[in-house]
């Protein structure tokens, strides 16, 4: 029997690398962000109207669906729609925090290199219009999926990284993986030198 692909559609900075880990440490093929390759794969996929990540046969948990340079601002966690529909059996991970802690880990994200990005996306100077407009986009995903997967139980799983431990996500998925509690530890807690850099 093959396990359903399972995507984290929650935003970055939820303990998106921990999820993966956690996954992987537990037997389960994770990929997480790819340097913003998934989130490429995704949207290319959705344009030319074939199945996105293709390539990633064995892969079992996605995670970080995002591409944020300079250049790019890909935020592939959007289509949950299109995945579902590209994956009916594939299950939803809505993965949330603090909103305030989640703003601040954003903020300080590549020593402020990802904020200054998506200030040029955003055609911004002001930080406040920035963090506000993060605000924003939080409350409308959360929503957006809970809509969306409301009338589906079973299909969105929920994990909050101040209030849930790797216990409850494994009883969450109880019946359909099998996840290692004592596999647990948190990954990629941002580090800071200078909040903007130097």
């Amino acid at each position: 029997m093959s396990l359903p692909k399972i995507f984290q559609v929650g935003i970055n900075k939820c303990g998106t690398r921990t999820l993966a880990d956690y996954f992987h440490r537990s037997g389960y093929r994770a990929a997480h962000w790819k340097k913003g390759k998934l989130a490429e794969d995704i949207m290319a996929a959705k344009a030319a109207g074939r199945k996105p990540l293709a390539d990633w046969g064995d892969t079992v948990l996605f995670t970080d669906l995002e591409k944020i340079t300079p250049k790019d601002q890909i935020e592939a966690y959007r289509e949950f729609a299109f995945l579902d529909e590209s994956y009916p059996d594939a299950l939803f991970l809505l993965n949330t925090r603090r909103v305030d802690d989640w703003l601040t880990s954003r903020l300080r994200h590549w020593n402020g290199t990802y904020f200054r990005d998506y200030m040029k996306h955003y055609g911004t100077r002001d930080p406040i219009a920035v963090l506000q407009r993060w605000k924003d986009d939080w409350v409308t995903q959360i929503g957006a999926v809970r809509d969306y997967f409301a009338d589906r139980p079973g299909k969105l799983i929920e994990f909050d990284l101040d209030t849930d431990d790797a216990a409850d996500l494994a009883a969450r998925f109880e019946g359909i993986l099998t996840l290692n509690p004592k596999k647990w530890g948190h990954r990629g807690r941002t580090r800071v030198t200078a909040l903007f850099g130097t």
